[in-house]
């Protein structure tokens, strides 16, 4: 599996498994203010908040904006509303690969005990830490500490091509005891490569 990062919120999930292979985008909205693809060709795409504001997608996608339970390609998705209101964000748990990975939208309020519940048992998570729209530090590690991922990959903070509006994840790599994790273009594992008693950060730069 090879996860790029597109900023903001937005990712690429090359996945391949015994049956098929495809790519996955999750959030991949246009901004004003960052230079995001007009398109991309994708199988899936996941959409914490609705298919407004979305590039265009060819190749007649599986597009999953809504909660409920998905499968496609090999790949099952279950989408959670993180409050009553229909404009709420969305929050995904796919498993891809024998992989379970979360990514929890650009919010930043307080899971609940059920939603807490849902994620539970996820080897990848995803979250927002820069602050403003997303998680504060404090708030991600909290999130951090209930779910015990083995792998957390943060977004929505502060780098030279993305998200001028966040903290710089500085302080956030500090509170984990990862100050010595350096960038990377692209994380490629697999089921196998999964740490098995501590957590690992993955810092990945914008494509």
């Amino acid at each position: 599996m090879h996860i790029s990062w597109l900023g903001q919120s937005a990712f690429k999930i090359e996945f391949k498994t015994s049956q098929t292979e495809g790519t996955l985008l999750v959030d991949p909205y246009e901004h004003e203010k960052e230079s995001m693809p007009r398109s991309m060709t994708a199988d899936i795409v996941l959409l914490t908040r609705g298919e407004k504001d979305a590039i265009t997608i060819s190749k007649e996608p599986c597009i999953v904006a809504e909660p409920g339970e998905y499968e496609y390609k090999e790949v099952l998705v279950y989408g959670f509303q993180t409050a009553l209101t229909k404009t709420a964000p969305i929050i995904f748990r796919l498993e891809v690969e024998h992989v379970t990975i979360a990514h929890v939208g650009l919010s930043n309020a307080w899971l609940d005990e059920k939603l807490i519940n849902e994620l539970q048992g996820v080897d990848v998570l995803m979250l927002p830490i820069g602050g403003g729209a997303g998680m504060t530090h404090d708030r991600a590690v909290d999130l951090i500490t209930k779910l015990e991922p083995r792998i957390v990959i943060p977004y929505a903070f502060k780098a030279s091509e993305t998200g001028a509006e966040f903290a710089e994840p500085t302080a956030f790599m500090k509170l984990l005891g990862k100050t010595d994790v350096e960038p990377i273009t692209k994380f490629k594992f697999s089921k196998k490569d999964l740490p098995t008693d501590t957590l690992d950060v993955v810092l990945l730069e914008k494509q």
